[in-house]
């Protein structure tokens, strides 16, 4: 229903009961309730939200790298790596993006430790990891995991600049080429060392 147009009939009386009297007021009765309500008339379904669109092979080729870097360039605090043999465990919290270049990470090590890699589907769960990639797409998501891990010394992976402005460590961009950006404040806090060559990589930094 079009509501432009529709005028009050000349007596702005309530109409006697009888024929036709509530019909006249009916169209104005029912455009004065959608604008009421925000409701428009002939409004389909409201859009989906939209999906972060799919990496391609090499766009999941560089993250995995960067996961690499991120693990042999940053000193966790002392108790969380006692044995010289103990494997880095790089945490995904959510979808696994990057497919089966996951799987032939584990194949590194770092200085001398194997790479272990787990799926977890609270932050919770993921507390004693040393990496988390979070895959979340929704916002409200990303930022309760971040709180729930905030006093956590694990090193967060996400996606865009948002995300190192919600807390995390590492925020990845992709453009026409792929660039992160770090969260030293951020690291600070959970007692995290990024060295210097995995600093520099970086195209923004938050201090």
């Amino acid at each position: 229903m079009n509501c432009r147009g529709l005028k009050h009939p000349a007596d702005h009386r309530l109409p006697r009961s009888g024929s036709g009297g509530w019909l006249t007021f009916l169209p104005i009765a029912i455009c004065a309730a959608s604008l009421l309500w925000g409701a428009a008339p002939h409004l389909g379904p409201l859009p989906a939200p939209q999906k972060r669109p799919a990496l391609s092979e090499k766009e999941k080729k560089v993250r995995v790298a960067i996961l690499h870097q991120v693990a042999t360039h940053t000193t966790w605090p002392g108790a969380l790596l006692n044995k010289p043999d103990e494997p880095i465990t790089i945490g995904i919290l959510g979808k696994n993006v990057f497919g089966k270049h996951l799987t032939r990470l584990q194949t590194k090590k770092v200085r001398g430790r194997p790479i272990r890699v787990r799926h977890f589907r609270t932050a919770a769960a993921a507390r004693k990891t040393h990496i988390l990639v979070i895959t979340f797409e929704s916002k409200s998501a990303i930022k309760k995991a971040l709180q729930d891990l905030a006093q956590v010394p694990v090193v967060t992976i996400g996606e865009g600049r948002e995300f190192v402005d919600l807390g995390g460590i590492v925020g990845i961009v992709t453009n026409k080429k792929t660039i992160i950006g770090i969260n030293l404040k951020a690291a600070k806090s959970k007692r995290l060392k990024l060295h210097a060559s995995l600093v520099k990589l970086a195209r923004w930094l938050k201090k």
